[in-house]
């Protein structure tokens, strides 16, 4: 049982250093590269959002594979897991759902015409996107729809109620923002995997160790 202890520790450790990494990416880049993307579309095609509203191909590069195709720093003597394009892909899908429930609460309270109107797309996109086993690049087909769905007139109870134009836009941009935010604290309790939440593990298997060679001398 030690062995296997350590084995699954070593494992472990090896994913949370991987995750790390990969949060990281998401943080600090991939949220830039979506919208830089998106206005680098609308500005070679004039500006419009599409001729077709009705073409379900992909507009934007999938950045889950872009990334994906990133070499880790060798130097660090790291090598990622043969899970790491799973990983990777959960990892970004699970962040982009823990940040539009971040919003949707945070804003539970307020008469806000962009929260009615994110949490309207993504309860009709809960089952298709967040759910289940899929494919690859779900929170890229998400942020994806979003940007490209055309404005939408929310109802919202301000006195005798008005309506207000919503733009998907504005709204996919309050998710990267937020999403940064959950990457940087996941990233922080994996970073803290190794040098916290196993010292007190391996510290029993030492004490067990000891005893064991106590008890045989």
């Amino acid at each position: 049982p030690a062995s296997i202890c350590t084995r699954l520790i070593s494992i472990r450790e090896q994913i949370a250093e991987e995750f790390a990494n990969d949060l990281g990416v998401l943080a600090h880049t991939m949220g830039q590269h979506t919208m830089d993307s998106y206005y680098d579309l609308m500005e070679d095609i004039g500006l419009q959002k599409t001729k077709d509203r009705n073409n379900n191909g992909r507009r934007l590069p999938p950045h889950n594979l872009v990334f994906l195709g990133y070499a880790l720093d060798p130097i660090n003597g790291f090598t990622p897991s043969p899970l790491r394009q799973h990983n990777f892909d959960l990892a970004v899908l699970l962040a982009t759902q823990e940040s539009i429930h971040r919003l949707l609460n945070k804003h539970r309270n307020d008469n806000d015409s962009h929260r009615q109107y994110l949490l309207d797309f993504y309860v009709e996109r809960l089952e298709s996107h967040f759910t289940g086993t899929q494919r690859y690049g779900r929170a890229d087909d998400f942020l994806e729809e979003l940007l490209f769905g055309p404005p939408r007139q929310v109802s919202v109870v301000q006195g005798e109620g008005t309506t207000v134009v919503v733009d998907p836009v504005r709204v996919a941009e309050w998710i990267l923002q937020e999403r940064r935010e959950v990457a940087l604290e996941w990233q922080s309790a994996c970073k803290n995997i190794p040098s916290k939440d196993h010292i007190q593990i391996k510290r029993l298997q030492l004490d067990r160790l000891m005893q064991s060679y106590n008890s045989n001398t």
